[in-house]
């Protein structure tokens, strides 16, 4: 079997104009399943338990986070949950969405029932480390009505991806 080993890969005619990088290094992915799911009605972010942790090869590479989960809520009327991603911890860590709010918000508005629906977060990093990074799903209820991930149908998904720089 061969192997091909390199520290950077770009297209052979170099970069588009804007471009940030030009290759996938490496992937990691952590899920939580339904049987994993967390609730809250707290208005301040809480844990989702969600983590990945990835060691970027290059301090110039990017980490492109992505996270797709399943939001629902109960019989509550103009209930809302809001989601972002850290870096490291909450209390201490990088609110990596955190421009104009705290993150991607799903509002549900409805009288009767059970609420679900499928979001996602994506968000391009620069660590600028060779350290190993952790990233978190972080959430909380905007409206203070029960809400929660990963429910009964559905989980959440977190994949990091390093790109070359």
């Amino acid at each position: 079997m061969s192997e091909l080993r390199t520290n950077k890969i770009y297209p052979r005619d170099g970069l588009p104009s804007g471009a940030s990088g030009g290759g996938i290094v490496q992937i990691v992915q952590n899920s939580l399943n339904s049987s994993g799911q967390v609730a809250t009605s707290s208005q301040s972010m809480q844990d989702s338990g969600l983590t990945a942790t990835i060691t970027p090869t290059s301090s110039s590479n990017k980490i492109y986070v992505v996270c797709t989960y399943n939001a629902a809520t109960g019989n509550n009327t103009n209930s809302g949950l809001r989601a972002t991603i850290y870096r490291g911890t909450i209390a201490s860590g990088t609110n990596l969405l955190s421009g104009g709010g705290q993150g991607s918000t799903i509002s549900f508005s409805s009288a009767a029932g059970y609420i679900h629906d499928q979001c996602c977060i994506q968000v391009l990093d620069s660590p600028a480390t060779t350290s190993a990074i952790t990233y978190r799903l972080a959430f909380n209820s905007y409206s203070g009505q029960s809400v929660g991930l990963a429910k009964d149908w559905g989980g959440a998904w977190l994949t990091l991806m390093e790109v070359s720089g």
